[in-house]
């Protein structure tokens, strides 16, 4: 493969493609909230609430474990990338396979430490007792799913790192939709509660592992040698590269939870109104995400191919236009906020107390959403070029810029003070990044680092 900086007319030879895979990857993305809002439909038409609560309390466990484990997909998407740049096809098939074998190990593992994680998750969460009980009943349900939710992981990122979104959001939707469908039977036909959105979830991953493989076995991966699937040199870039991961992604966890525990500690009404700004934050990465993982494909597929002066021109060029589409996609979230913040905020909390509270730190939302997108994109590049130790670093000094504003609004109370933490965060993290960037591509240092 040989990408030209730019095609006829100045456009670059890489937008129609990063277009078609920002599309595709949007649309899979976007299907992930809508299919958590028929979720929380169907345990809310439910006589006992807590059940509700339950399930809301027990995916609090999931949420964190899985996104932990995110970088089984992380990795394996610029990995793949790259190698399908430099044209090794048989590299390709080995980073498959030691991706599959190492999410099947940590889903087994997770099967086995089941009874202690249980034990040590609802030490942590607390509950009423009739919301803990269907936590528990949800939590041991979904458990199942862990090793095919962590297979996915790894489909998914070596789908996109060979620019196969359309797989991609074939698995997405057979697995959403299987789970809205079991999600009927298990909760409205059955009356298996929590226990019963727990199973959904678990069998629903292993229809989209099913759905996936039609899409695996057309890829046709080569088969890797025992000696290039043990090959010690690329198993020690896989673990370094997976520990950078995880620890930037631990950071992250430990931003979010914090913040959403600091909004409690300044009570339910802002706790309330915080979560509804959160939410369209939420949404917002969602549609971010889609650019993102287009960027994260092409980033590591140019990596792999281009060298020297070619290199730096067209991987600068890629950046520039992913940052402007994440800042167009983030528009579509912003724009309502910035024009009707009070409608926004009583789409999703109608109450008169906690839109009163939103509206007193709304206006640095956008600000969140657009220094986040461009925080995503970023994300997204050096992903692509497996620049791990770089991700981590730049995770760990926003994370510090978070803390040294977050623990004197906790002090002084302050909920405006709190959302200038978040902004600190997203504002670091692009900073570090974006200067990373400049460097590299001025410069040409190279990475992954």
């Amino acid at each position: 493969m040989h990408e030209k900086p730019a095609g006829p007319q100045g456009v670059p030879s890489f937008l129609p493609e990063l277009t078609r895979l920002g599309s595709i990857n949007i649309a899979a993305s976007l299907t992930v909230p809508l299919v958590g809002l028929v979720d929380t439909a169907m345990l809310g038409r439910l006589d006992q609430l807590y059940y509700l609560g339950g399930a809301a309390l027990g995916a609090l466990i999931f949420d964190v474990v899985y996104f932990g484990l995110g970088f089984l997909r992380m990795s394996t998407t610029g990995s793949t990338a790259q190698a399908v740049g430099r044209g090794d096809s048989p590299e390709t098939g080995a980073i498959l396979a030691r991706g599959l074998a190492t999410a099947l190990l940590l889903g087994s593992l997770l099967l086995l430490l089941r009874g202690p994680m249980e034990s040590v998750a609802f030490r942590i969460l607390d509950g009423a007792a009739d919301v803990e009980r269907a936590a528990v009943d949800y939590y041991r349900a979904r458990l199942w799913g862990a090793p095919a939710v962590l297979l996915n992981l790894v489909v998914v990122g070596w789908l996109l790192g060979q620019a196969r979104a359309v797989p991609v959001l074939l698995l997405t939707l057979a697995t959403n939709l299987a789970n809205v469908a079991l999600n009927w039977l298990f909760i409205i036909r059955l009356d298996w509660a929590a226990a019963g959105a727990g199973l959904s979830s678990a069998l629903a991953q292993y229809v989209g592992l099913c759905a996936a493989l039609p899409a695996l076995l057309a890829a046709r991966p080569r088969l890797p040698s025992w000696s290039r699937l043990l090959d010690r040199k690329a198993l020690g870039d896989l673990v370094a590269l997976n520990g950078h991961l995880l620890l930037r992604t631990l950071c992250l966890i430990l931003a979010f939870t914090s913040f959403s525990n600091w909004s409690a500690q300044l009570g339910t009404v802002t706790l309330a109104a915080n979560t509804v700004l959160l939410r369209w934050l939420s949404v917002a990465s969602y549609l971010v995400d889609g650019i993102a993982y287009g960027t994260e494909t092409l980033a590591g597929r140019l990596h792999g191919a281009l060298r020297g002066v070619e290199r730096s021109t067209t991987l600068r060029s890629l950046a520039l236009w992913s940052v402007g589409a994440g800042q167009l996609a983030a528009l579509l979230i912003w724009a309502p906020v910035v024009i009707r913040p009070a409608t926004a905020i009583a789409l999703l909390a109608p109450q008169e107390a906690v839109i009163d509270e939103a509206l007193e730190v709304v206006t640095l939302l956008p600000l969140v959403i657009v220094l986040g997108s461009l925080a995503y994109i970023l994300d997204g590049y050096f992903l692509g070029l497996t620049a791990g130790r770089l991700l981590r670093n730049s995770m760990i000094v926003a994370l510090l810029a978070y803390l040294a504003v977050a623990l004197p609004a906790v002090s002084i109370a302050s909920n405006p003070v709190l959302w200038l933490a978040m902004v600190a965060l997203m504002a670091t993290r692009a900073a570090t990044l974006g200067a990373a960037l400049w460097k590299d591509t001025r410069y040409g240092t190279g990475y992954p680092g």
